[in-house]
């Protein structure tokens, strides 16, 4: 009978410092674990001119470098209208 109460007593007193060492993180649990993902997803327009004959926009990269795209929905209307590429959708837009 002894054996059986000293064993449920550490059971308890094992449970018991189980549960004061383990930190709970209040903030973690408060805050939106999103955030960092939200951040990748920026919308990154660089901003180009368009040429009527190609129907593409030329713009400069995030390098530096001349880069060229194809404007796919809207065509250009006139050389040297504005147009914008969108880095994060891949998408290319003629205004």
């Amino acid at each position: 009978m002894k054996f059986l109460s000293i064993a449920s007593l550490s059971l308890i007193l094992f449970t018991a410092m189980g549960v004061l060492g383990s930190p709970i993180e209040s903030e973690a649990l408060a805050s939106n674990d999103l955030d960092a993902r939200d951040e990748a997803g920026i919308l990154i327009k660089y901003p180009g001119t368009c040429s009527k004959k190609n129907n593409n926009c030329r713009y400069k990269s995030q390098n530096g470098r001349t880069a060229f795209c194809k404007c796919k929905f809207k065509k250009c209307a006139k050389d040297g209208n504005k147009c914008h590429f969108d880095s994060y959708n891949q998408d290319c837009q003629c205004i």
